[in-house]
């Protein structure tokens, strides 16, 4: 319905945003398509960041399938334009029958965005889910050492957002170069 609340999931880089957006299009059994704001909200010559960005939600609208659901990321860009342009674009998403924004923040913190639901994407909570996602990611990789373990949590633990598995799978990736 116009105007109604937008899901907004928010979380550190790392946190497994993108994941999650992605997860929630697949249990409604859609395929997420990305929208990146970052690469919308450049100095342009003919149009400003926010007439291509209300260009491009009509576009979407517009051309969405019945099986696809819009993740707009870089959310946070929205809190930079004054409220007279944001209120446009908002509604215009609102409008959009399956979409997700994605905004970088600490988990806890509210979005400050027009008609946003927040939904924190927290981090890991400890060794044993470090482990199941190493184990998913890399099932050919049996074990792993507990030191090993422990080094990964205490490197991609982040104080107040857990332990992000981006930066997880990241450091396992780099000790399997090493």
């Amino acid at each position: 319905a116009v105007g109604a609340p937008l899901p907004v999931i928010t979380g550190l880089p790392g946190s497994g945003r993108h994941n999650l957006a992605a997860a929630a299009a697949g249990i409604l059994e859609c395929a997420a398509v990305e929208l990146p704001l970052g690469r919308i909200f450049l100095d342009r010559i003919l149009a400003t960041p926010p007439e291509m960005l209300l260009e491009n939600l009509i576009l979407a609208r517009q051309h969405m399938g019945a099986r696809e659901v819009l993740v707009i990321s870089d959310a946070e860009q929205l809190l930079g334009l004054p409220a007279s342009e944001r209120r446009p674009a908002m509604v215009e998403m609102s409008r959009i029958p399956r979409i997700i924004l994605i905004a970088r923040g600490r988990p806890g913190k509210t979005t400050r965005l027009v008609n946003g639901i927040s939904l924190a994407c927290p981090g890991l909570r400890g060794k044993e889910e470090v482990r199941q996602l190493i184990q998913a990611e890399y099932p050919r990789m049996k074990q792993i050492a507990d030191s090993a373990l422990t080094a990964i949590c205490r490197a991609a633990s982040v104080a107040g957002a857990g332990i992000l598995p981006g930066q997880v799978l990241y450091l396992v990736r780099l000790g399997a170069f090493l």
